[in-house]
């Protein structure tokens, strides 16, 4: 195993916060039980294209919601990236008093006016859907009609024929396109209630109706927290995109550009300063077997007594030229 030191050094930052967000609202992240998430698409938009917050989606999406391959909203944010976030001037952290209560006649009155709205509006759809697909096959349909009038009056004719009995007046069909389009459309019923649409929000319906109040973000609080936290805010002034890395037995997974299209290139963990040389609290050799099999590489980050940050990297080495010496020597024997 070959081990690599590469010590902090200063870095380009991208652009500045009050560049970044000039006439740019911020992002609203709404905190619930100590984790703050992101609701609004228009947020989830930006956090991705233009300040590298990844964050990870967490919802179920209405029509799914047996699986868990495709999640929806609301974007979960790392603790690290809600602090990024306030640090840097990009966001502010809300909460809704109303959520925290039972809701208000107010709210009910609108959430029933809402859904009276939304029935009453597919109602009318589906009978003009229904009525366009009448006028579309309305030619169809008048030529039914005739083919049954027809096939009626020989059938008629046949059995006056068979009883001997003095032939009746013949009828003509007179029946035109508009008449056949209105007896159609006295046909439909209204769209049953429970056969309704149900609306898939992409954002709170009443959200305009409650009223947000800043709370304050008490992360980082522990030691290890706030050399995350330093960590997390280094990589990303450095240009590059972080996410949770616990699935690979790290704090972080790095990225060189956007994960939705790029695999990571090496695992981050945070460790104290004492931890950095002996690799204290983390099996270094299987970590790195771990990251050499994923082909990334693992990394240990920490503060030194300064406060700037400091990365160990670790590879996995495979002496090959022993190794074929051994195989040589089996062959002779």
């Amino acid at each position: 195993m070959e081990q690599k030191h590469t010590n902090h050094k200063g870095h380009e930052t991208p652009k500045t916060s009050s560049e970044v967000t000039h006439g740019t609202p911020k992002v609203q992240v709404t905190v619930n039980h100590g984790q703050g998430y992101v609701w609004d698409p228009r947020d989830v938009w930006q956090l991705w294209r233009e300040y590298r917050v990844v964050g990870s989606l967490a919802g179920t999406l209405p029509r799914h919601p047996h699986q868990s391959n495709t999640l929806g909203l609301p974007l979960k944010l790392l603790h690290e990236e809600v602090t990024l976030l306030l640090e840097e001037g990009l966001g502010e952290t809300v909460q809704y008093k109303e959520m925290k209560e039972r809701p208000s006649q107010m709210l009910k009155d609108i959430f029933n006016n809402h859904r009276d709205s939304c029935y009453r509006e597919q109602k009318e759809a589906a009978a003009r859907q229904r009525i366009d697909q009448v006028k579309k096959m309305a030619g169809k349909i008048l030529e039914g009609k005739r083919k049954k009038f027809l096939m009626k009056q020989n059938k008629e004719q046949s059995k006056e024929v068979k009883q001997d009995t003095p032939g009746s007046k013949t009828e003509a069909f007179t029946l035109t396109i508009e008449e056949v389009i209105k007896e159609e459309e006295e046909k439909l019923q209204p769209l049953p209630p429970q056969h309704q649409v149900v609306e898939v929000f992409t954002r709170h319906p009443l959200l305009n109706h409650l009223t947000a109040e800043p709370c304050t973000w008490p992360y980082p609080i522990t030691q290890h927290e706030k050399i995350k936290s330093k960590v997390f805010s280094d990589l990303w002034h450095q240009g590059l995109y972080l996410t949770s890395g616990i699935k690979f037995g790290g704090d972080f997974l790095v990225y060189s550009g956007n994960p939705h299209l790029y695999h990571a290139h090496a695992i981050v963990r945070c460790v104290a300063e004492n931890q950095m040389e002996s690799g204290e609290g983390c099996d270094l050799v299987a970590a790195t077997r771990v990251a050499a099999a994923t082909k990334k590489t693992f990394v240990l980050a920490t503060l030194d007594h300064s406060g700037q940050v400091i990365y160990h990297s670790y590879h996995w080495y495979e002496d090959h030229e022993q190794e074929e010496g051994m195989e040589s020597d089996g062959e002779e024997l």
